[in-house]
């Protein structure tokens, strides 16, 4: 019998270690919402596509290739 305790109390004080480690799909940087932090949202860059089309030399209206006569 006090065995079984023995091996249920380790087995609940090392599960407390588990906790702690980064879940699966989640990275080191993710915010931790136990704590009370919280995710910080950044807005994206205007009509980010279409500006970086133009940046790699793509214009709208002009076909595939503008550079072709």
């Amino acid at each position: 019998m006090l065995r079984v305790l023995v091996i249920l109390s380790a087995g609940l004080v090392l599960s407390g270690c588990l906790a702690t480690s980064v879940p699966k799909g989640y990275v080191s940087s993710d915010p931790c919402i136990r704590c009370g932090q919280g995710w910080q949202f950044m807005p994206n860059e205007p009509n980010a596509s279409i500006r970086n089309a133009e940046r790699i030399g793509f214009k709208y209206g002009m076909g595939a290739d503008p550079k072709l006569p």
